[in-house]
């Protein structure tokens, strides 16, 4: 089924507009070679297509490269001693651009996957509410959307500031690399117009980080959750509705929850799901550390903007972890309900050979209800060694 936007504007609640609408803020920058027209669509591989991701790596590699740097010219020297907090601060800023490094990597080697994953979605959904499903949108999706919209737009506006008026405070690339820099309020002695590149290059690095976060756990992990959801209660609702000696035949929907999760955990394959969330963990307790412990060192933009970081990462934990933990538990009850009606032998079969719907963590687990506070708790082991420091 092709998708035609004058189809969107009718429609009487749906995910699809807000995905694809976030889609392209995102991709703005076109780190992802995939765009948008009726579908979700690859474009093929050439030098034109390509630039773009190219160029994103290249200026996450020079953050890397950026940190090892300062950290090689820096871990001897003992006079005058270099506070704890620095260290952490830059070397949180090296792991965060090798995290989206990884990342950028991966979301090319899965491109196909991803357009495959996301036009099975919308063909669904666009099938379920035009067979009567339940149409709605949640209200916490539409919450994320503009959690992680704001932030696409705020915390490069922080970066790029903060990069014009005080170079040589981390995580400004100029404080590590470029500029004689004698302590994080020195000005490195730059003219306006450097000042004026270092801010559009920072500005373009946050959006290169916020994009890639954002499509790959709004876009790519959020919206198949929100649809194997609404595959379950449409299931549910149609079980409601019929006798139990029937044949069933909404049955089969259970089938293509089953394709979109192997289309999930293909698209979310080894090494992205740990890498993930221990980027993640990670941003979350340097960003509580900062907050914490050098509330007192670092001006108000940047405190404001470790502090959207911190919001952003435990929303992520607390909320997002949970809600892509509901097709697993909601399956199970689904199972369990069909166990105790009395149904026709050849459903009974059928019901068989349905498992329960899991996202897998690619080491054999998989999210559950208990994942978000096992991730809350070693975020909170980290910052308690970080302050023992």
């Amino acid at each position: 089924m092709t998708l035609r936007l004058s189809t969107l504007a009718h429609l009487p609640s749906s995910n699809i507009p807000l995905v694809v609408n976030i889609f392209k803020l995102f991709n703005g920058t076109n780190i992802i070679s995939v765009r948008f027209s009726k579908k979700f669509l690859p474009l093929s591989l050439s030098f034109k297509t390509i630039l773009p991701l190219l160029f994103a790596l290249f200026t996450t590699v020079i953050r890397v490269c950026a940190t090892l740097n300062w950290l090689a010219r820096n871990w001897m020297i003992t006079q005058p001693p270099i506070p704890n907090w620095k260290y952490v601060l830059v070397g949180y800023t090296g792991f965060l651009h090798g995290v989206i490094t990884i990342g950028l990597l991966h979301i090319e080697r899965v491109r196909k996957e991803i357009v495959t994953l996301l036009n099975a979605c919308v063909d669904t959904e666009l099938q379920l509410i035009l067979e009567g499903g339940p149409g709605y949108v949640h209200r916490y999706f539409v919450t994320l959307s503009a959690i992680v919209a704001s932030s696409f737009v705020l915390v490069p506006c922080a970066v790029s500031v903060m990069s014009f008026f005080q170079p040589c405070m981390p995580p400004v690339i100029t404080s590590t690399m470029i500029l004689n820099c004698k302590n994080c309020s020195h000005s490195g002695a730059v003219g306006l117009a450097m000042k004026l590149v270092l801010g559009i290059y920072e500005f373009y690095t946050g959006i290169v980080v916020i994009g890639s976060v954002g499509i790959g756990v709004y876009i790519v992990l959020l919206y198949p959750i929100e649809v194997k959801l609404f595959i379950l209660d449409y299931i549910e609702r149609k079980e409601m509705q019929t006798k139990p000696q029937a044949r069933g035949y909404h049955l089969y929907k259970y089938r293509v929850l089953q394709l979109i999760s192997t289309y999930h955990d293909n698209t979310w394959c080894q090494p992205s799901v740990p890498v993930t969330l221990g980027g993640i963990s990670v941003a979350e307790t340097v960003s509580l550390y900062v907050l914490v412990t050098s509330h007192d060192r670092f001006p108000i933009i940047i405190l404001l903007m470790f502090l959207m970081v911190a919001l952003d990462c435990f929303v992520v934990i607390h909320s997002v972890c949970k809600i892509v933990a509901k097709p697993y538990s909601k399956s199970c009850n689904f199972i369990e309900f069909m166990k105790i009606r009395n149904l026709s032998k050849w459903v009974k079969y059928f019901m068989r050979s349905c498992r329960p719907s899991k996202f897998s963590m690619g080491d054999g687990t998989f999210f559950d209800r208990l994942t978000s506070f096992v991730l809350w708790q070693k975020c909170i082991d980290l910052l308690i060694t970080l302050l023992l420091m």
